[in-house]
């Protein structure tokens, strides 16, 4: 998977389903996308907090190469919007501060940063699934060729995929049930609820929201979502 933004629990869910999980970074940068944006809940329901990052001149940039606009005041305004918002939840004074401090560092790559919290919300969640980055590993290709080669790099035999990316998948000629294929599944995830803070719960916002409202007990709540198959 890219490595996003702050992502939603699913995510996380896939991270601990897998035996080996891989960030994708050595792929086309894709300009607001998730790679640099998540939504928080707030009064107004979902809205997106965004990582403002340095185009002009670097349309063709991998996500591994993209960095972070210092000039933009991105920490100090996602502080105050997140704190804004999630300052009365249950756990927001556990891990606040060591969340911010992760967004606070100075002239870092986007991929980092998201890679740093996402670890960091791993390690909360106990969640020690093997991770890596797709750039770590010498193979070439594109889309489905690029998993093929980075899965028999990594000797897998299954390949574990998310719904979005089955519109390139289902035609493949490198994942399916031939023998000379990897074995395709698609990750199943059931959204679980929680109590959140403003009324009635949104689903699909960032893990923050699981985080702050619901502490160490969150990985309960993953665990909820995720399809035995």
């Amino acid at each position: 998977m890219q490595p996003t933004f702050i992502p939603w629990i699913g995510y996380f869910g896939l991270i601990k389903y897998v035996d080996l999980f891989v960030f994708l970074d050595n792929v086309q940068f894709d300009k607001r996308s998730w790679q640099q944006r998540n939504k928080i809940k707030t009064p107004k329901g979902l809205e997106w907090i965004t990582v403002p990052v340095l185009t002009k001149g670097k349309y063709s940039q991998l996500l591994k190469d993209v960095r972070i606009d210092s000039h933009a005041k991105f920490a100090e305004k996602t502080i105050k919007t997140i704190t804004s918002n999630y300052s009365k939840s249950r756990y927001f004074d556990n891990y606040s501060e060591e969340i911010f401090e992760l967004i606070k560092i100075n002239d870092i790559r986007l991929v980092d940063l998201n890679i740093n919290l996402i670890k960091y919300m791993n390690n909360i969640w106990n969640i020690n699934t093997p991770i890596l980055r797709s750039s770590q590993v010498k193979i070439i290709g594109k889309k489905d060729e690029l998993l093929f080669n980075l899965c028999n790099e990594l000797n897998c035999n299954t390949y574990v995929s998310p719904y979005g990316a089955e519109a390139y998948l289902q035609d493949s000629k490198y994942f399916g049930n031939k023998s000379d294929q990897i074995e395709l599944v698609y990750f199943k995830y059931t959204h679980p609820s929680w109590k959140q803070l403003f009324g009635a719960f949104l689903d699909h916002s960032s893990a923050l929201d699981l985080l702050f409202n619901t502490g160490e007990e969150g990985i309960n709540y993953i665990n909820k979502g995720l399809d035995k198959y």
